[in-house]
């Protein structure tokens, strides 16, 4: 925890994101030194924020791929495979997520149409919560069973 806090410091200070930067050197300064877990989940979920707001503003100025996957073109367990997957990473919370979402864009975008832009949102705004429910209804009817 501590090294990706002292990771996320460093880049945001190469992208020029200063108010983030000074609250993941806060972040890692208070893993370093053990300060109680309140503390560190009110500065985790400061950094969560910033970062999630920061994000958005690089996401809605980087140019829309189109999906190139189509519909009947994606492998069933290919699918299936992929989506407990991005179940277990969001129900851990886990950052991860995001990369995989991003990195299987068009292949969830293809299976599950309109519904994938509302768990994508949901998983770079990182409300794992609700990208869960949102991508256990979309499967529902697929007959993905994700536990």
């Amino acid at each position: 925890a501590e090294r990706e806090a002292h990771t996320l410091k460093g880049v945001s200070a190469q992208i020029g994101a200063g108010d983030l930067r000074g609250m993941a050197e806060q972040l890692e300064r208070a893993i370093r030194g053990r300060e109680p877990v309140a503390r560190l989940d009110e500065l985790r979920a400061g950094v969560a924020a910033a970062l999630g707001s920061l994000i958005g503003a690089i996401a809605e100025r980087l140019p829309k791929a189109a999906p190139v996957v189509a519909a009947s073109s994606v492998d069933p367990a290919a699918l299936r495979t992929l989506c407990v997957r991005l179940a277990r990473l969001l129900d851990d919370d886990d950052f991860a997520s995001r990369a995989l979402v991003e990195d299987n864009a068009a292949m969830l975008h293809a299976a599950l149409g309109d519904q994938y832009s509302a768990i994508s949102e949901a998983v770079h705004r990182y409300d794992f919560a609700v990208a869960l429910d949102r991508l256990e209804r979309a499967v529902r009817p697929l007959g993905i069973a994700l536990k």
